[in-house]
């Protein structure tokens, strides 16, 4: 069993950072969430290679709820 972090590097726009950020954290050990580039509005996600499937879920579904979520690399 691989027990290393996945990173999730995604763009958010500016203004729903913080909304991303709380959406993740009330997920008990989802992932952490790291900004990279707060100008830019680039963060990183990381989390259990088990939690992968739920953190794209949210992610989707915060994309279907009008939040432009777009997902530019996953690193295992």
């Amino acid at each position: 069993m691989d027990l290393r972090d996945v990173t999730v590097r995604l763009w958010v726009p500016r203004s729903q950072v913080a909304l991303l950020v709380a959406m993740v954290e009330s997920y008990e050990s989802l992932g952490v969430v790291r900004i990279v580039d707060a100008k830019k509005a680039l963060a990183e996600i990381y989390a259990s290679p088990s939690f992968l499937g739920l953190l794209l879920d949210l992610l989707q579904d915060l994309s279907r709820e009008g939040i432009s979520v777009n997902v530019l690399e996953i690193s295992r």
